[in-house]
């Protein structure tokens, strides 16, 4: 189960950075409200089945689960999250912005990995650095100058995100594997026409054809389907398992569970079912 971490900070409230040496690391499966590069010094680091080595960044947007492994010992990385809010008004003009954009995308995990020629790993590695000097030394909670760090790294991703040549991604593909790993959030047809590029009539249109369901049926069946799985432990409550799931209104839950199983969340988790 998917836990949402907040962004967390000391001083600034909208970037953070730091560098960790490890020898052994593992992560539950997460997501956050903030942007996060991940790149690795020394070391091999597993993020979900992509292996990152030194010189590799990985990019995670808003709303991406995801999970770290250490592959080996002796790991060494950086890891810098930060808000949208960081910037000035004009980076919304910016090359750098249209490629933070469009990380909010899906994209195969080895599409948000970017492979840095040595020349440029030494330009971010510096720029990290100074990062973490301005992040260590600005006490006021809105650093101009991190904001300007920020944008130059993502100037640096963005050069080197040179993806192979490959077919056009499906976005109604890509839209399912999403609402597969986050059906915990509110997600809407609205929101997931607007998210993966599509007409909200097309997502409409297509969704059904590749998987018999209606976008907010399929997000039902989802979020049932793993209600089943917390119940059947017998050690989370149905008010809880309502929540973990994506449902505020507890009414909602107990009618779609009854809908789609037969019976209530009760019984089903007493093992009267």
């Amino acid at each position: 189960m998917a836990q949402f971490v907040p962004f967390l900070h000391d001083r600034s409230p909208h970037v953070r950075i730091h560098k960790r040496q490890v020898t052994d690391l593992g992560e539950l499966s997460h997501y956050h409200d903030c942007y996060q590069i991940l790149y690795v010094e020394k070391g091999k680091m597993l993020h979900q089945e992509v292996v990152l080595q030194p010189g590799d960044c990985f990019i995670v947007p808003p709303g991406y689960v995801h999970h770290t492994r250490a592959a080996g010992a002796d790991l060494s990385y950086f890891s810098l999250t930060f808000r949208q809010e960081l910037f000035s008004p004009g980076f919304v003009t910016s090359p750098a912005y249209e490629f933070l954009d469009k990380l909010r995308l899906a994209r195969q995990d080895a599409r948000l990995r970017i492979r840095l020629p040595r020349e440029e790993a030494v330009k971010l590695e510096q720029l990290l650095r100074l990062l973490m000097e301005e992040y260590a030394e600005d006490h006021s909670p809105d650093s101009t100058m991190a904001g300007h760090l920020v944008a130059a790294t993502l100037r640096i991703l963005a050069r080197c995100d040179k993806p192979a040549d490959e077919p056009a991604p499906d976005p109604i593909a890509a839209c399912i594997r999403y609402m597969d790993a986050n059906y915990m959030l509110p997600l809407t047809p609205e929101s997931l026409a607007k998210q993966f590029a599509v007409s909200r009539s097309s997502l409409m249109e297509q969704f059904p054809k590749k998987t018999g369901l209606t976008v907010k049926r399929y997000l039902h069946h989802r979020r049932i389907r793993q209600a089943k799985k917390l119940l059947a432990t017998g050690s989370v409550s149905v008010r809880e398992t309502a929540k973990l799931v994506g449902y505020e209104d507890l009414s909602t839950f107990y009618r779609n569970f009854k809908k789609l199983t037969g019976v209530p969340p009760s019984e089903y988790q007493t093992g009267k079912a």
